[in-house]
């Protein structure tokens, strides 16, 4: 893989070498001469859809999903949000755009090209997180307009778990808090970090479990090929395989 998220996901949507495409950090795009997979799903008679992350590719709206082969498209364009707040991740990316004369909310949340912030901003929900919300809309998909459909379709569900920042509702660090003791080598700082992160996990395997339900309770399990697969290896201190 990379040690970067944005070359690892031009590798996966476009089904080639990062480095062939040009795409060497998180600051790269997709070329538009590159087909992407969703371009190649549609052409075969798939509707297409992403529901979550982009990350590769907003200068302009030629780079955005929905001129990249999407039918449907629901989430964030950058490379993070806040969980909660919906904003730009981290604060360095909201100082840039400031000091470039910007006066929003730092909000960055789409649908089919729409800006659709006004819907997310200000949430003091710690439960509305991003991927709650993102697998609501693809279970909302796959039990509505997928179920009866005669149409084939492909999905990109591309999660904000587990990925910076490192923060999880307490009802799941509650549970990991009771499975992760202290011990003499592991400090306070470091035992919260892993605490959060494995109440990450945890979403995870519930947004997992919703779909897959989703999937059989509508009554396409059996005909759907899931590819569950991470974007990139560890952070950029350590070991990227």
């Amino acid at each position: 893989s990379q040690p970067y998220c944005t070359p690892a996901r031009g590798s996966y949507l476009t089904g080639k070498n990062p480095d062939a495409i040009g795409m060497f950090s998180s600051t790269s795009h997709i070329p538009l001469k590159e087909a992407t997979i969703a371009q190649e799903m549609k052409s075969a008679g798939y509707d297409t859809s992403i529901i979550g992350k982009w990350g590769v590719g907003w200068e302009s709206e030629l780079y955005t999903p929905s001129k990249r082969g999407f039918d449907y498209s629901l989430g964030y364009y950058s490379l993070a949000i806040d969980k909660q707040a919906y904003t730009l991740y981290p604060s360095i990316y909201q100082s840039q755009l400031k000091k470039s004369g910007y006066t929003g909310d730092y909000v960055d949340w789409w649908e089919n090209g729409v800006y659709k912030g006004d819907e997310v901003k200000d949430n003091s929900n710690e439960y509305d997180q991003v991927a709650f919300r993102l697998a609501s809309a693809a279970v909302d998909k796959i039990e509505g307009e997928y179920k009866d459909s005669s149409t084939p379709w492909y999905m990109y569900l591309a999660l904000d778990l587990v990925h910076t920042p490192f923060i999880a509702p307490t009802l799941y660090t509650d549970i990991c808090e009771s499975v992760i003791t202290p011990t003499v080598t592991l400090t306070a700082t470091y035992r919260d970090d892993l605490i959060n992160r494995c109440g990450l996990v945890l979403m995870l395997d519930e947004v997992v479990a919703n779909i897959t339900c989703a999937l059989e309770a509508s009554g396409q399990w059996d005909d759907t090929l899931i590819v569950f697969t991470s974007d990139n290896g560890g952070n950029y201190q350590g070991s990227t395989y």
